[in-house]
């Protein structure tokens, strides 16, 4: 249980997810030692990407890897094809001329060179110049500095990642000061803007919602619904034709692919395709996240003393998300629909089963290993390989392709 490794989004400023940075930890008794960030490194790369493929757990989009200067000197980096891979070099590696003639190296051969949360000094001047990206932590740093950083160094040709963007002001911020890419929470769970009303197709979502969750599954209510959603309908019978299924023959009617399907099932994939339909292009972060997610907590509670509520986590991790989709918090949306109580509490902070779940799964998701092995140890975590399990729902969710349903 001491290996994990987890992915965050890179963005643009359109928030269109660009890379992923990696997040990993290999033994928790002594995570912050520099020995064990060796050993992490080296052994996401040689068990984790060169066996499974890199490709596969970005989704062919390209990964940023913290790298020592013991990993950066020892070439570790050339173990990875320089199309998935961006070298992030750690803040406390002094630019001696041993590590610079390494990253011009590196640089020559093609990959990218990253630094990582970069404070302004002219020792790190020659560094910088060989950077193609600079990190910059809007958390420990203020406006004035996080502008003079852009301006001083923009004529280099160099690209500038504002990490640690918590807030919408943050993020407008740095797109004024010239940033080009974002990483943080803000993209991961955007605030809600008010709005007057809710959108036609966000109406019929939330009818829809309610009717799946009605204590009566009505069949033919449900189907009526779908039918008159055009787009809605042929995702479901795209979704129930899929190879996921492997059916013989093909399903040609809505009430063919609800019977077909089950409640259970229905309940999973509608609110998986409301939530598809709702989110807008600029939700793709928040999509794939939340997406993900989902299916490590389904996937985590069958491999522990939790498979009774699996589907429950599922639809629980999809639901934590529709407020910002649909524009409306979190509790005036479950109290129109007649979801599992459980899942109402746990959405509501309340701290039972599905709740230390919730927060567990969040705390996987940011990297905040601490608090993910206290709520892991809560519910009984253990002898389960954590981050295979994760890989197990990356790779799910970029072989079905949700983008394209």
């Amino acid at each position: 249980m001491d290996k994990y490794i987890a992915r965050q989004p890179i963005l643009d400023k359109n928030k269109n997810v660009i890379f992923y940075e990696m997040l990993f930890r290999s033994n928790k008794e002594n995570y912050y030692q520099a020995v064990d960030g060796n050993q992490a490194t080296y052994d996401v790369i040689s068990n984790t990407f060169l066996s499974i493929g890199i490709e596969k757990i970005t989704d062919g989009k390209k990964a940023f890897i913290n790298f020592t200067k013991e990993l950066l000197m020892n070439e570790t980096a050339m173990l990875l094809p320089k199309e998935y891979l961006a070298v992030e070099i750690l803040e406390n590696i002094e630019p001696t001329d041993e590590v610079l003639t390494v990253c011009r190296k590196l640089k020559k051969m093609g990959y990218t060179i990253v630094l990582d949360d970069f404070v302004y000094d002219s020792k790190y001047l020659s560094m910088a110049i060989i950077a193609d990206i600079i990190k910059v932590d809007f958390i420990q740093t203020k406006g004035i500095e996080r502008k003079r950083i852009v301006d001083k160094l923009k004529s280099y040709n160099i690209s500038f990642l504002a990490e640690k963007v918590e807030s919408r002001e943050d993020f407008e911020e740095a797109v004024e000061y010239g940033y080009e890419y974002f990483q943080g929470y803000f993209f991961s769970k955007p605030e809600i803007i008010s709005e007057h009303d809710i959108p036609n197709n966000n109406k019929i979502n939330i009818t829809l919602m309610q009717k799946i969750y009605d204590d009566i599954f009505d069949l033919n209510a449900i189907e009526d619904i779908i039918k008159r959603d055009l787009s809605m309908s042929y995702k479901l019978l795209k979704l129930v034709n899929s190879s996921y299924y492997g059916l013989r023959c093909e399903i040609i009617s809505i009430k063919q692919a609800i019977m077909m399907l089950g409640i259970d099932e229905v309940r999973k994939w509608i609110t998986l395709l409301v939530f598809k339909q709702a989110a807008e292009e600029n939700h793709e972060a928040l999509l794939m996240s939340t997406v993900v997610r989902a299916r490590f907590g389904e996937l985590l509670a069958n491999n522990i003393e939790l498979k009774d509520i699996s589907s429950e986590v599922f639809l629980m991790e999809l639901l934590s998300s529709l407020d910002v989709i649909l524009n409306r918090p979190i509790d005036e949306i479950l109290s129109g629909i007649s979801v599992n109580e459980e899942i109402q509490k746990a959405l509501n902070g309340e701290n039972n089963i599905l709740g230390i779940m919730h927060e567990m799964l969040n705390c996987y998701q940011c990297g905040d290993w601490t608090k993910f092995d206290i709520y892991a140890l809560a519910l009984g975590v253990t002898n389960v390989n954590v981050s295979e399990i994760y890989i197990e729902a990356l790779t799910w969710v970029n072989d079905f392709d949700i983008s394209k349903i």
